[in-house]
């Protein structure tokens, strides 16, 4: 074997290690992109189990779903096919995305269900709170301002079966709550004392009776409105 051999013969050994190492780093490099992957995908996957299980429910209160793009359809089968991690990345940044909205629609339809259902919580928990000393729907008035609380706290979350059994129970209180409060004049009077005060015309007779048999004359007072708050009206 000649000296010219010998070289030739280390280059090529020389290349297939170097070929050899290019190839474990780019090897290296994959796996480690795909470890990374593999992460996002499972917290994904317990994301997408929650709002599945908020789905169920949702979707018996009136919610259209939600549709994949066709983006996200191609990318799930290339990912399933090849070995690039190009489209599995691009397909757990679409997902995440999808999450985020998917969730943000759960909880729109959900808010726009307990309106439908109930009206404004926050009114009511003012009428609650208005009626919780008075004899005779103190104690349900205070149950349904309970009631109220939780539910008040559900409207940045996804439904649930729970929240959704917090608003029918919120929905027969105050059914029942409202049927402690007649006549008519009675709820429209007490309405308005909870939203900053009542005029004088809806302190009708059949108003003052009913306030006298529930000993809660003494609960309401008459205030003068100041030139102000006129001229803001």
């Amino acid at each position: 074997m000649t000296t010219e051999d010998v070289m030739v013969s280390w280059l090529a050994e020389t290349q297939r290690s170097v070929n050899l190492a290019n190839d474990q780093n780019e090897a290296n490099r994959q796996i480690g992109e795909l470890e990374d992957v593999k992460t996002g995908l499972e917290d994904l996957i317990r994301d997408f189990h929650e709002l599945a299980e908020s789905a169920s429910v949702a979707r018996t209160l009136g919610w259209e779903g939600w549709v994949p793009g066709q983006a996200i359809l191609q990318d799930f089968d290339k990912a399933a096919k090849e070995l690039d991690p190009r489209p599995l990345n691009r397909l757990v940044t679409a997902l995440g995305g999808a999450g985020r909205d998917i969730r943000s629609g759960l909880i729109a339809a959900w808010n726009e269900h307990s309106r439908r259902q109930l009206g404004d919580v926050h009114e009511l928990l003012i009428l609650a709170a208005t009626l919780s000393e008075v004899d005779g729907v103190a104690d349900l008035s205070q149950r349904l301002k309970r009631n109220l609380l939780d539910l008040a706290r559900t409207h940045q979350s996804i439904p649930s079966v729970r929240s959704v059994t917090g608003l029918a129970n919120a929905e027969a209180l105050l059914a029942e709550l409202e049927k402690s409060l007649q006549p008519a004049e009675v709820r429209s009077f007490l309405s308005s004392v909870a939203h900053g005060g009542a005029p004088m015309d809806l302190l009708s007779e059949e108003v003052v009776t009913w306030l006298r048999s529930h000993d809660a004359l003494g609960s309401f007072k008459i205030v003068a409105r100041s030139p102000m708050e006129e001229t803001s009206d």
